[in-house]
């Protein structure tokens, strides 16, 4: 599940929680916040020497841009990682394990693009435990 894009975040984790049986667990994965800018990941240069522009990050908002260029517009949702952590912890779930997945140098070699993922961390994955 891609957390970041629940509209109602804190309903959700409440039902998740409600439906996991005891010492249940859910894995789920969020675009990792720490690289938010309005509008989507702000970019500047291009290839593997591209940078990331960091803006506004303690200011959780919801905007609508494409996913690509030239696809539909979706809706997008930054939320910073204090209100993952508190949200869980409110819905009575425990942080087990975290990942911030770094592509191998096989799957790098694939494409620039992958190859710039070794850079700075796309995704958090959790692993939580009610």
């Amino acid at each position: 599940m891609m957390l970041m894009d629940c509209e109602d975040f804190e309903g959700t984790i409440r039902e998740i929680t409600r439906v996991l049986k005891p010492v249940g667990k859910l894995f789920a994965s969020v675009c990792h916040p720490c690289f938010h800018a309005s509008g989507g990941i702000g970019r500047q240069d291009k290839g593997i020497d591209k940078k990331v522009v960091v803006s506004n990050y303690y200011h959780p908002t919801e905007w609508e841009a494409p996913l690509s260029e030239g696809s539909v517009n979706v809706i997008w949702r930054h939320r910073t990682m204090e209100e993952y952590i508190k949200t869980f912890i409110k819905c009575g779930l425990t942080i087990t394990d975290l990942n911030e997945p770094v592509p191998t140098e096989e799957q790098a070699a694939i494409s620039v693009n992958i190859a710039w993922m070794q850079k700075i961390p796309i995704f958090l994955i959790w692993e939580l435990r009610k």
